[in-house]
């Protein structure tokens, strides 16, 4: 074997280990990708759950100030959730949105405004509860993907 046959061989050699490192970060570097999408879904989750709760405390004296923090989180499910989860989502907070400006509305006075706030607060619950059920289950899937 020649000088050149060698370095032939070493040159195949070092571009098998180039392809081979090559498929390997690709593969990291789509881990990495689905590890910070869910971090960022997990966030949304986050602040969802905390809409929730506060839903849940205040029900129809539901604080406009803390229904709106959820905008932000809201236009990022837009982006990075499965549409008809970001649809559901957006709904909720509407629902929410709604019921935050019907106690702003009323002042506090709920009874002048009783049967718009009851109805909204029924749709709170029910909504809240299925999408809380469909969202975990779409965060624990990713987790499990």
């Amino acid at each position: 074997m020649s000088v050149s046959d060698l370095l032939a061989v070493a040159a195949i050699l070092v571009s098998i280990l180039s392809a081979v490192y090559a498929r390997y970060s690709v593969s990291e570097s789509k881990r990495a990708n689905s590890i910070a999408l869910l971090a960022e879904r997990k966030q949304i989750f986050k602040d969802f759950y905390s809409l929730k709760s506060h839903m849940v405390a205040f029900g129809n004296s539901a604080k406009m100030k803390e229904v709106v923090k959820f905008n932000t989180s809201m236009q990022g499910a837009k982006l990075l959730l499965p549409q008809s989860l970001a649809d559901e989502l957006d709904t909720y907070f509407k629902i929410c949105f709604d019921m935050a400006r019907v106690y702003e509305k009323s002042k506090g006075f709920i009874s002048e405004i009783e049967e718009e706030a009851f109805d909204l607060a029924e749709k709170e619950i029910e909504f809240g509860n299925r999408l809380e059920k469909r969202f975990s289950s779409y965060i624990t899937a990713s987790i499990n993907a």
